[in-house]
């Protein structure tokens, strides 16, 4: 159970996606694209879900060769085909996800988080990111450092951290 506000995911959506995963069967689904407002039929290959503050299903199609995202809200009418594939077998979900400080796939940069006295003692105790260093300074700041995209994300989270 996640604590506060969530996205609604059709009911079933998750045991489907978890079942066409470990059955390696592709699945089929009503897409709606949130950049032009419409709603596509999708074949995809899934390899996996991320989740953060929304759930991405990790997937691929027969366009490309890099995996795609697609946010679960946006997913309805969903059914497992009879068609199995092949994983890639280069393909490592926890690499793909360190990638990122969320889900946005970016090329990824070298970020330093700072954080003062006050929040130091907060910041410590939270994983940013796998790759995380942390250097407590004299001051009592906190720099955390780790190498990742979604700066967008980044951007969003740290509001959180402002004064109330």
């Amino acid at each position: 159970m996640r604590a506060g506000p969530r996205e609604c995911l059709e009911e079933g959506l998750l045991s489907l996606v978890r079942n066409a995963i470990t059955a390696r069967r592709k699945i089929e689904f009503d897409y709606l694209s949130r950049g032009t407002g419409r709603r596509r039929r999708r074949r995809v290959r899934p390899y996996g879900v991320l989740y953060g503050n929304r759930a991405f299903l990790v997937g691929r199609t027969n366009r490309g060769k890099d995996p795609m995202l697609w946010r679960l809200a946006n997913v309805t009418q969903a059914s497992v085909t009879e068609e199995t594939f092949e994983r890639d077998p280069a393909f490592d979900l926890r690499g793909y996800a360190e990638r990122s400080f969320g889900t946005f796939q970016e090329n990824p940069l070298d970020v330093a988080l700072r954080f003062d006295a006050d929040a130091a003692p907060d910041a410590t105790a939270f994983q940013f990111h796998p790759s995380q260093t942390i250097t407590e300074n004299s001051d009592g700041s906190l720099e955390v450092r780790f190498f990742a995209g979604g700066m967008e994300e980044i951007c969003w989270h740290l509001v959180t951290w402002e004064k109330a």
